[in-house]
């Protein structure tokens, strides 16, 4: 069939366009339809019969095609599926012209999807089920995660617009429904298709693939344009698209008919396991887009698509992904046993005597490649088929008859086959593994046939013939070692202008003893291989796969040498992965550990200290949000170069993950030592970096911890250097802290305050204090601050300095913060109906910057809203100015989205952090409270600067108020009133109380208002009170 099409490659090759635009037919209907893409675009009624015409030409292309009896079309039923559905496209753009003509209306018919990708899908489930190679349980796997993602996204661009704009079923909705089902599965069925090797389709079936892409592209714009209700007139751009695509991928299928090559059966071509890196991600990255888009659409609506139904979508296709991976992982698994055991029979054929033992080689292992019932056998090229081996029968028996045997030539100078028996079906991958058996044996049954011809010098010029289109190099040795001959293969391995004959064979090698030892073990044994490593003049270094043997009648030594270079490069590549960082190079966490268990094994037998630190970079998040992670990397590799510079010959640096590094110092002895090591590190580390255009330094925390006899366990001074770590980053970073005991005690009291606070907070059990801001001027309360207080059961009164920052290491703020948020804005909303003077009372809620962070943050505010009922205006919610530093997760939308809620946004403590006038000015935010470290330094030139400064940057950004905190003497008091400050909160004016005792304040003292005029005295302040 060959001779018959000598120019088919060239004809339909996708890369070579004018191949098809020589076809006079092609050239006209692409003509054609530029001339009706251009009425189309100037709203001429003529596009759809130039189309129909088009399209009636391709369909007839096929027609013709497939009924021709001198050229039977490969799987011709397929084509007859496609001339269908070329038919029904034909007569509805008949039918859109009549429409067009008639109403000025295109709107295609709900019947549309089944009549055109009905058949589309049976033409491609027919070249699927047709072609072996398409039938790969991978494949199936994949196309069926394609579809699942891509009816996840149809369910989210299509379903769900449709349902939104009409919730009753319709016969248009069921139509659109039809042809996105129908889509979903030609899309499989394609995906099968282009999954499969090119080589096992024919070139016209490969062209096909491309015509049912561009028909699902097509019918997918057309469906998702219907599903919206959008006519040609709405979306002219999106129509057009539509039939162009459908019109191209018709004429596609036109030119596929009538290629030669459409019939040509092709050949079945092994699928071999493989990890595909590029096809794992594009599975990995259809789990998580398909997601992400459903919730992009849905972010602003309800589901109309049941959550449930959608949710076990992304849980099939979730499903479909880890399994899809699972089996790459076991086939890549097996591709490694079958190595392994390849590698034995090569070792075990490359010491074989007699062709006796290589049969034998091979019928005791082939069992390990396929089941442990196959059986083969070497028999010669002419040998007739015979029945399987007796033992085989009796092992399966009648009921489970092995399968025919399967027959493979053995490559070697006396044709020789192999025959083998299985009760399995031979897999392409057992095929090629017993490919690569039977090259193995071709080897060594050349190896004996070349040592008896060597022995019998009677044929050494046919031999050198052989030898001479060998790569392996095959060597004769006299029994002091001397090279008699050496096949041609051999000159890489020594200078060229050199005669090999004569040479002392160990000399060839960079370790001439132990060469010299491997000829020594084969005389005693009769056999000896290892690997040696050679300095070729042409090649460079190279591993070599040595096999020796003893002819001890002939007293002779015959070498096989086997280039095994690149095994060990990969072995090497493996080795350094599995051990080092890839970005730094140095050791990764595997090896510190294995490291620190030796050495404190080490130090329990002989005396000695150990010394183990753990380095953490201080604020190193702060570069890779505002230089980018490329620039973190950079940062990470230098910091790295600079750390080894410091440390000695035998110490060991590791990195454990992101910026943490680990040291074992073999270098110190002392603590002196130890402590001149870790001054130098952060010396040299806090040295500027370049990053690009910009210089940055970077401190790094270190914890120091030693070991010595007494040290049991490894993981307990790691420990240890980790607690030191924590207590230096606690110190104030940009040092390194020795451990002690009192650390691990700490640490201990730290992790059960932790399980008691979490319990505290699962049963309610953190109360609610509120300390009264009032007006600076007459002492009436304006609001109050919300303050979590904890009283333990068995500790009594646990301080929040203590435990507000235990929350904030362990996560738990974010829960401590949404139980005071509800107490505190119910007790508001109790007060304001119990005492009426003080409806505008406002309550202070801190929120914390990992809170803020969170995605459901927002919702907890509106949650706390409309369960109270509190209005929403007497609500002020406190930001740390931490919180708002760029790059941790707090951004204007978010603080946008609390400030539509009503309530006020405060920066707490401004002043004291990171500040930016120019994103201060695009926050929402209505006010800010100078913190207690200024209000301190009143009524001081310093503390006034600080206080004018802070209200003068008030006035000017037109913020609501500022309220100073922490006023705890009368003269600060003063100058605040003179600095112009309304409001102000301190044990001055008021302690923290329980919500009941503030609540009989209330009753006793009037409100002044948050925005009270000055001036306006009351009959009872909260100071009377106090008196």
């Amino acid at each position: 069939m060959a001779a018959d099409t000598p120019a088919v490659g060239s004809w339909l090759d996708v890369r070579s366009g004018a191949a098809l635009a020589r076809r006079p037919w092609f050239a006209s209907a692409a003509t054609l339809t530029l001339v009706a893409i251009v009425l189309d675009l100037t709203d001429s009624h003529s596009w759809p019969a130039l189309i129909a015409f088009v399209l009636a030409g391709a369909m007839a292309t096929v027609v013709v095609g497939v009924n021709v009896a001198t050229r039977p079309l490969w799987v011709r039923p397929a084509w007859l599926a496609l001339a269908v559905a070329l038919g029904a496209l034909t007569m509805a753009w008949w039918t859109a012209g009549v429409g067009l003509a008639v109403n000025h209306n295109t709107t295609p018919s709900p019947l549309l999807p089944l009549a055109v990708f009905g058949p589309l899908a049976l033409a491609a489930g027919l070249f699927v089920r047709a072609n072996r190679s398409s039938r790969d349980a991978s494949t199936v796997v994949d196309s069926l995660i394609v579809m699942a993602a891509g009816g996840i996204v149809l369910i989210g661009v299509a379903i769900e617009p449709m349902l939104a704009a009409s919730p009753t079923s319709s016969a248009h909705s069921a139509g659109v429904a039809l042809g996105l089902a129908l889509d979903l599965l030609l899309l499989s069925l394609a995906t099968r298709l282009w999954l499969t090797p090119s080589a096992a389709l024919n070139p016209a079936v490969r062209l096909v693939r491309w015509g049912l892409t561009l028909a699902i592209a097509a019918g997918v714009l057309q469906h998702v344009g219907m599903s919206r209700g959008l006519s040609t007139s709405d979306a002219p751009l999106l129509s057009i698209s539509a039939r162009a695509l459908f019109v191209v991928s018709a004429l596609l299928i036109g030119a596929a008919s009538s290629a030669p090559s459409a019939v040509d059966v092709p050949a079945v071509v092994p699928v071999t396991p493989s990890i595909n890196r590029t096809r794992v991600l594009t599975l990995l990255a259809l789990a998580l887009v398909s997601p992400l888009v459903i919730v992009v659409v849905h972010s602003s609506a309800e589901y109309q698509v049941g959550a449930g139904f959608v949710i076990s979508l992304m849980v099939l296709l979730g499903f479909l992904v880890a399994f899809r991976v699972a089996t790459l992982v076991d086939g890549y698994g097996d591709a490694l046993r079958r190595e392994r055991v390849l590698r034995v029979i090569g070792r075990e054929l490359s010491g074989a005597h007699d062709e006796d033992t290589i049969s034998q080689v091979i019928d005791e292992h082939v069992g390990e490649l396929l089941d442990a019932g196959a059986a083969a056998a070497v028999t010669s090229a002419d040998a007739q088929p015979g029945e399987p081996p007796a033992e085989t029968l009796l092992q399966h028996g009648p009921a489970d008859q092995p399968t025919p045997a399967l027959t493979l030539t053995i490559p070697s100078r006396t044709a020789r086959q192999l025959r083998v028996w299985s009760a399995a079906e031979y897999a392409p991958e057992d095929i090629s593994a017993l490919s690569a058996m039977c090259q193995s044996a071709g080897l060594a049954f050349d190896r004996l046939d070349l040592a008896r011809k060597l022995v019998d010098q009677r044929s050494k010029d046919q031999v050198a013939l052989l030898l001479q289109h060998s790569s392996d190099v095959i060597v004769l040795l006299d029994p002091a070692g001397t090279v008699l001959f050496a096949s041609p293969a051999a000159g890489d391995l020594a200078a060229a202008e050199v005669a090999l004959e004569g040479q002392l064979w160990a000399r060839w090698f960079t370790e001439p003893a132990h060469a010299t030892k491997l000829l020594s073990d084969a005389r005693r044994h009769g056999t000896a291989q290892t690997d040696l490593s050679a300095e070729s003049p042409t090649l460079g270094t190279r591993q070599l796969d040595a096999v020796v043997t003893w002819l001890s009648g002939q007293r002779h030594f015959v070498v096989t040498h086997h280039d095994v270079t690149v095994r060990h490069q990969l072995q090497e590549e493996l080795r350094r992965q599995a051990f080092h960082d890839p970005l730094t190079g140095l050791f990764n966490r595997t090896v510190f550990r294995q490291r620190l268990a030796r050495e404190v094994h080490r130090s329990q037998r002989r005396p000695g200290r150990l010394v183990v630190m753990m380095m953490d970079l201080d604020d190193f998040k702060n570069v890779n949000d505002s230089l980018g992670h490329p620039a973190g990397d950079d940062l990470l590799i230098e910091v790295s170069h600079r750390l080894l510079a410091c440390l000695g010959d035998y110490d060991l640096a590791a990195r454990l993950g992101g910026d943490e590094f680990a040291i074992i110092l073999d270098s110190a002895a002392t603590v002196k030592d130890a402590e001149r090591t870790a001054a130098h590190i952060l010396h040299e580390v806090g040295r500027p970096i370049r990053l690009g255009d910009n210089d940055v330094v970077v401190g790094a925390s270190i914890g120091i911890a030693f070991g010595d006899a007494r040290t049991i366990e490894a993981e307990e001074l790691e420990r240890d250097a980790d607690l030191a770590l924590y207590r230096a980053k606690s110190l104030g970073k940009n040092r390194f802290t020795i451990f002690e005991t009192e650390m691990h005690i700490d640490a201990v009291r730290r992790m059960e305050l932790t399980g008691e606070l979490r319990r505290a907070i699962e049963l309610r059990q953190l109360d609610v204090a509120y300390q009264p801001i009032v007006s600076l001027e007459t002492g009436a309360i304006a609001g109050v601050e919300a303050l979590a207080r904890w009283h333990h059961p068995t500790r009594g009164t646990i301080p929040p300095d203590v435990f507000i920052p235990l929350a904030e290491e362990t996560g738990l703020i974010a829960a401590i913060g949404r139980l005071i948020l509800g107490k505190a804005l119910a007790d508001a909303r109790r007060w304001h109906d119990e005492h009426p003077a003080h409806l505008t009372l406002r309550v202070a809620v801190n929120l914390s910057a990992r809170q803020l962070g969170e995605d459901d943050a927002v919702t907890d505010v509106a949650d706390a809203l409309r369960s109270t009922g509190i209005d929403p205006q007497t609500v002020i919610i406190e930001l740390t100015e931490s919180a708002l530093m760029p790059g941790e997760g707090v951004t204007v939308d978010r603080l946008t989205e609390l400030s539509d809620l009503g309530v006020h946004l405060f920066i707490d403590d401004f002043g004291t952090g990171w500040s930016s006038l120019q994103r201060l000015r695009a926050l929402p935010v209505g006010g800010v409270k100078l913190p207690r470290e200024f209000v301190t330094e009143l009524p001081g030139p310093d503390g006034v600067g600080l206080a004018r400064a802070v209200r003068d940057l008030t006035t000017t950004l037109g913020l609501e108020s500022a309220v100073a905190e922490g006023i705890e003497r009368p003269e600060q008091r003063l100058a605040l009133r003179q600095l112009g400050y309304r409001l102000g909160q301190g044990f001055l004016l008021g302690r923290p109380m329980p919500a009941a005792e503030l609540a009989r304040v209330l009753r006793l003292t009037p409100s002044c208002g948050w925005d009270a005029p000055a001036g306006s005295e009351p009959a009872i302040t909260l100071e009377d009170f106090a008196g």
